[in-house]
């Protein structure tokens, strides 16, 4: 909500709860001067076995070999691309869009859809529920997908040319 919306609802007297990841400064202000109540949560509500890994690129075969047995064992990935690509772009290193990277990726998983935040929300609906109905086992995606996205069923992310991000 904006902040227009926020004071509307306060004004009426609803409750508010905001839920930050990380905390904003109007947020860190209004908690430091007590205008809120403040509860944070240490520990997730159910366990979860997260692993992280870093693959240097000398170790590309072991990744996608690992990549194709996970695929072939019917579980569903969501590749993270630092870039969309653009139609004639001329990029000095085009291996990090996704409009590039997604024929390499339907040669090893015929089931392998894109999205970007450039496509309309009918086809993000669509993309995302073709995810969820397991019609889709390998998304192509940008960043879009960090937030509002739910499917349970993907227990894989792969985050290609992680030192383009922030």
């Amino acid at each position: 909500f904006s902040r227009a919306q926020r004071e509307q609802f306060a004004a009426a007297g609803a409750h508010l709860v905001e839920a930050r990841a990380t905390c904003i400064p109007r947020t860190t202000a209004l908690a430091k001067f007590g205008a809120c109540d403040v509860c944070e949560l240490r520990e997730t509500p159910y366990k979860k076995d997260i692993r992280t890994r870093f693959f240097a690129a000398e170790e590309r075969r072991s990744l996608f070999a690992e990549v194709r047995a996970f695929v072939g064992a019917g579980g569903q990935l969501i590749v993270i691309y630092p870039e969309r690509g653009e139609e004639g772009a001329d990029m000095a290193d085009a291996t990090r869009t996704v409009r590039d990277a997604l024929p390499r990726w339907r040669e090893l998983c015929a089931r392998t859809e894109a999205l970007t935040g450039q496509d309309d929300d009918a086809t993000k609906v669509a993309v995302i529920q073709r995810l969820r109905d397991a019609e889709t086992q390998v998304l192509i995606t940008t960043t879009v997908v960090e937030v509002g996205i739910d499917v349970p069923s993907v227990r894989a992310v792969l985050i290609m040319h992680p030192q383009h991000y922030g």
